[in-house]
């Protein structure tokens, strides 16, 4: 069971479901992942304001809970997370990276950190906040 913990990276589509993974699989197995990919979705502007009002499980709270308990994982080596939105291209999303991104901070030790964004970015923010993390700002990667 070590092995198939460590050994293998965890896809979860959702915050709900990073939560019932970890609630789910034993605490020793759990701190054995090494490897996650977790994906966020929003259909449009309205969820991420969402979001920031706090209607789950798209809300802030329940975004940073995920982070918090992400960055408890001993083990963890690898992460890549997914922002996907799909009608935003024109929307200004990058606004919202502060609120985003900075919960993902607490993660601390990991050889490896993407987060794929499906936005461009926007004047506003450029030459802004320095992440711990590499952001890729493209569609063409995030499946």
């Amino acid at each position: 069971m070590k092995h198939l913990y460590a050994s293998n990276t965890f896809y979860i589509p959702t915050s709900t479901a990073f939560f019932c993974l970890h609630r789910l699989v034993p605490t020793h197995h759990f701190q054995a992942i090494q490897s996650l990919h977790l994906k966020w979705r929003s259909d449009d502007i309205s969820m991420l304001w969402e979001m920031a009002k706090g209607v789950p499980p798209y809300d802030l709270s329940c975004w940073t809970r995920t982070w918090k308990a992400i960055s408890n994982m001993e083990a963890l080596r690898y992460i890549r997370v997914d922002l996907v939105t799909w009608r935003t291209r024109p929307k200004p999303y990058h606004i919202y990276e502060d609120a985003l991104f900075t919960p993902l901070k607490k993660v601390k030790d990991v050889q490896q950190f993407d987060v794929f964004v499906s936005w461009e970015l926007g004047k506003e923010v450029e030459g802004g906040m320095q992440w711990p993390f590499t952001i890729k700002r493209t569609m063409e990667h995030i499946p």
